[in-house]
This record gives structure tokens, sequence and C-alpha cells, in this order.
């Protein structure tokens, strides 16, 4: 087995990082636990061990599969039409919500599954247009003193209007400094952002914005 100096390995990668971030990150970014597998594919946990059985998913370690792989599963299967009937599926889409010209939600774990795909040179557009979609309803907001919230997924569908907001009790809302402090991070540049359509003209704007 090839041994990985992951000290080393954060020097070189030029990231502001501890070694300690550095491996949270690959985990996160990378990998998906078997819940999670289970939950991105629709499947019972029967039918993830058939396809391990059949070497179409491969196990990194125990209940560690590679995100790339499950998401490439994942892209296979929309092709393929295999969750026409299935309602409770989940999908990378919509990844955000304009309620009101004062008020838009973004699916955190949409939007960041997007941004994974985004990654993958070989998946739709759509994802990259769902991403740059929420950068720029996230801008315009911004420029007439709405508000943006980011939400865990089942709160997000759960939300349809603005007066639906009166009634949640694990909003976070992003002020325009603390989404320009987040495309300006060093993880949205791990995670891929500045390769959205959109990126640099969002970030341009938004820090336009805070010119006093």
């Amino acid at each position: 087995m090839t041994y990985i100096d992951l000290d080393q390995l954060t020097s070189q990668s030029g990231y502001n990082l501890t070694s300690d971030i550095m491996l949270r990150l690959i985990i996160e970014q990378h990998t998906m636990s078997t819940n999670e597998v289970i939950d991105r594919l629709g499947i019972s946990k029967q039918r993830l061990v058939g396809l391990k059985n059949q070497r179409l998913l491969h196990e990194i370690k125990k209940g560690i599969y590679s995100r790339k792989e499950v998401e490439m599963m994942r892209m296979t299967q929309e092709k393929q039409n295999r969750f026409k009937h299935q309602k409770n599926a989940y999908e990378l889409t919509p990844a955000y919500r304009i309620l009101d010209p004062l008020h838009v939600i973004i699916n955190k774990s949409r939007f960041f599954d997007c941004l994974t795909m985004v990654k993958h040179k070989d998946s739709d557009a759509v994802y990259d247009l769902e991403v740059s979609g929420a950068l720029k309803a996230a801008d315009d907001t911004y420029k007439v003193g709405g508000k943006v919230y980011m939400l865990q997924h089942e709160e997000f569908d759960h939300i349809k209007h603005a007066a639906d907001l009166n009634m949640s009790n694990i909003l976070k809302m992003y002020t325009e400094a603390d989404f320009l402090t987040f495309l300006e991070s060093t993880e949205a540049q791990i995670l891929g952002l500045p390769q959205t359509t959109n990126y640099a003209k969002v970030l341009t704007s938004m820090k336009a914005n805070q010119t006093p």
C-alpha cells in the first residue's frame, strides 16, 4: 500500500490549511457513507450489497464509497429513467428558489451536490446552470436589500412562499458579507466554485456592492 504523507500533501497543495482540515475536506468532498449512498441512489441496503457484489460500486473501506463513482452511477440511472416512478428519489435540482424579489432560499445539500457535479467535466450542463442560477439569484437579491437563506434539504422543500420563513426554526441567513466571504474562501476554491460560469461576474458584483 502506498503511504501518503498528509503533512507533505497539505504543504504542497498551496492552500493555507492544516493537515487535519485537508483530511476533513477530502473525506467530505470525495467520499460518501452507506446511508448517503442509499439516499442518493434511492435504493435499499440489499440493493447496495448487490451492487457491491456485482462490482458496480466499490467499498473503499467499510461503509465508505467514492462520491464520484456514486454520482456517475446516479447520472447513469437518471439517463435510463430508473427513477421515473420513485416519488421519494433524491433529486439534485432545484438547488435554490426565488420566493420573491427580497427572499431567496438555497438548498445546501443540492447546491454542494451540483457543485460536485460541475467538477466532473463530463457531467450535464444543468448542474452548472443550477449553481450559477443560485449565485445570480443571491447577487440580485442583495442588490435590492433582500435576504438569502441556506437550508437543509427537508426544510427547503416545505418553504414555498416568503411567509413560510416565519414558521421555520432552523433558518441560516447569509448576509452579503457572509456570502462574499464564502465565495473567496479556500473551501470554495477546493470545491471548484470558480469553475461555474458566472462565478467571476458575481464575485466582482458583490465586491462592488460592498464598496462604501
